[in-house]
């Protein structure tokens, strides 16, 4: 079977379960925290996967990735996964009930990309910028320090990018003085 189909049953499930219980924002920030987790600690999806590590040892393993304490709720659900043997779809579940979530909720995520840290009042005027342009509720950034960019800022959604650094700015003048030559 598709693998996508049986993460989104779960991740179906996963919500209804969520609402009844009133705990959907808890859930979402802890299911966030493990999507981040898979990304940080390459080939743990394998290690879950394997027939020989019990059940308890995954399931600690994967409230820990979640953060130092997790709700009841959370423990049930990877409990659950984990017992029906579905290890191997726990990233993608993590990954579209956070999507879902913040589609629902109208949360936009953002990666903000500076050159150095900027004042809290910056990024302020940043997150409100975005806000408005994109038409979002709420906004959720990442940052990122990368010291080449020379100055300014980059901020990047799933399918946007508006590109406001200085080597964005001198790219585009090295392009058009190479399309003159």
């Amino acid at each position: 079977m598709n693998s996508g189909v049986i993460a989104a049953r779960y991740v179906r499930a996963i919500e209804r379960y969520a609402r009844k219980a009133d705990r959907s924002e808890l859930l979402y920030k802890e299911l966030d925290r493990l999507a981040a987790g898979f990304e940080q600690v390459p080939g743990i999806g394998k290690t879950l996967c394997d027939p020989t590590l019990p059940l308890t040892e995954k399931h600690t393993a994967v409230c820990r990735m979640a953060g130092d304490t997790v709700s009841r709720e959370f423990s049930r659900i990877i409990d659950l996964v984990l017992r029906n043997g579905r290890a191997a779809y726990l990233h993608t579940i993590a990954r579209l009930f956070c999507d879902r979530y913040r589609r629902a909720a109208g949360i936009c995520r953002l990666r903000l990309t500076t050159a150095r840290m900027l004042p809290p009042e910056q990024t302020e005027r940043i997150r409100t910028f975005a806000k408005t342009r994109l038409r979002a509720e709420s906004i959720e950034f990442r940052t990122d320090i990368r010291p080449e960019l020379l100055g300014g800022f980059r901020l990047e959604t799933d399918d946007l990018l508006f590109n406001a650094t200085v080597a964005g700015r001198l790219a585009k003048i090295e392009q058009t003085l190479q399309s003159l030559n």
